[in-house]
């Protein structure tokens, strides 16, 4: 295929009179392209403004203050010398000094022929293929839901929850009218004998058991609204959403347990009592997180479930973590604590990254530097951190090189 089309799949242009298999290719690189950088050999193959060789983003991304119309269809070789350095006094016409400096921190690989793509981000438990369509969901998320389902997302909700709002979000719910429209059904009233038209509107605000099984959940103290139109619901959740996702949370879930009760129903099964159901939404509201009990007071007990723990006598806790923000600040820290939760170490460090997974290594990395002799005779060592697959790498590498030192996660 690169003997017949070279590259070319990779420009994302669609070329009339070419074949289904170019075509097939040129799609897939369209959405490859968003999670690949290229790797700087000699230049000749990377554009300077139109690929990702710097850092996650295409240089047209980033806020250059010197010449950029220059730039256009201007190769990366065009800023290296024939040593394979940058040429520096050629990047001080186009580039301002914040670019340049990340500039002169890529390094050339000196081990291959030619400029190659590799892929921007480090470990993250997921293919490829799942990322890819992971960018493409998240850049075509229709607002036709005023932006609801983006923030339901942020909740954490059980994935069939979730699922069910993105297809409400979409108006893909197969309801009675949706169905006689279809003319897959002679009805449209509502599945449950009520003398009205079964639509999005009705399933989502207007359905008596909904507002039946949410009137019983405000009769326990638990605070739910009711709504008069399905636009007011999504401006309203969205909102809720910020403040009191707790509200949020018991409302999408006692949503869902009234459409698994409806179908249900239409399909011949016995239908669930609203006393049932309104338990059923609480119990999946108290499962899912603490943040959706975060203010319910003293007597859900899951509430305190994930608290820490100190580590066993003669043990040491190690904590590490990274955080990333949006201008590609970094940071990586952590501390030691003992059995009884007393500071022993804390580190701290500043970073320049765009992949949160590859901090997230580096802080792991770290407490390499940090063991002490007198760690040594101390019967094991506890480190929580994340990603879990990062993580128990450092552990098998640190029982290598520290016999005594037995991790327990």
């Amino acid at each position: 295929m690169t003997a017949k089309y070279g590259d070319s799949w990779w420009q994302g242009n669609g070329i009339n009179g070419k074949s289904i298999a170019w075509k097939i290719l040129n799609e897939g690189a369209k959405h490859l392209k968003t999670l690949l950088r290229w790797r700087v050999v000699n230049g000749r193959r990377i554009d300077v403004l139109k690929d990702i060789w710097l850092l996650d983003k295409l240089l047209n991304e980033w806020s250059i203050t010197e010449n950029c119309v220059g730039l256009e269809g201007l190769k990366l070789s065009y800023f290296i010398t024939e040593n394979g350095f940058w040429n520096l006094e050629e990047l001080q016409c186009f580039f301002n000094e914040e670019i340049i400096t990340l500039v002169l921190q890529i390094s050339m690989d000196r081990d291959a022929n030619e400029d190659y793509l590799e892929e921007i981000c480090f470990i993250s438990g997921k293919t490829i293929t799942a990322r890819a369509y992971e960018v493409y969901s998240k850049s075509n998320i229709d607002e036709g839901d005023m932006g609801f389902y983006t923030s339901l997302r942020k909740l954490k909700l059980p994935a069939c929850v979730e699922l069910f709002w993105w297809r409400v979000s979409k108006e893909a719910i197969p309801t009675n009218e949706f169905l006689k429209y279809r003319k897959l059904t002679n009805e449209d009233l509502c599945a449950r004998g009520y003398l009205e038209c079964e639509n999005l509107d009705y399933i989502v605000v207007r359905c008596k058991e909904l507002q039946n099984i949410i009137r019983q959940i405000q009769n326990w103290g638990f605070y739910i609204p009711i709504f008069e139109s399905i636009n007011e619901c999504f401006v309203e959740l969205k909102t809720l959403s910020t403040f009191t996702p707790n509200t949020v949370g018991l409302y999408c879930n006692a949503e869902h347990h009234s459409w698994r009760n409806r179908n249900a129903i239409k399909h011949g099964k016995t239908a669930i009592s609203k006393i049932s159901l309104a338990s059923n939404v609480l119990y999946s509201a108290v499962k899912i997180s603490n943040h959706f009990v975060d203010s319910w007071g003293a007597n859900l007990p899951r509430e305190f479930q994930t608290s820490g723990h100190p580590s066993p006598p003669d043990w040491i806790k190690i904590n590490v973590d990274a955080s990333l923000l949006t201008s590609y600040s970094a940071g990586i820290g952590g501390c030691f604590r003992d059995y009884k939760g007393r500071l022993l170490i804390a580190f701290g460090e500043k970073r320049t990254h765009w992949d949160i997974a590859h901090l997230e290594m580096n802080a792991i990395l770290t407490l390499r530097k940090l063991i002490q002799p007198w760690m040594l005779e101390i019967k094991g060592v506890i480190i929580e951190g994340e990603p879990p697959t990062l993580r128990e790498g450092v552990i098998e590498s640190l029982q290598r090189d520290y016999s005594t030192l037995i991790p327990h996660i």
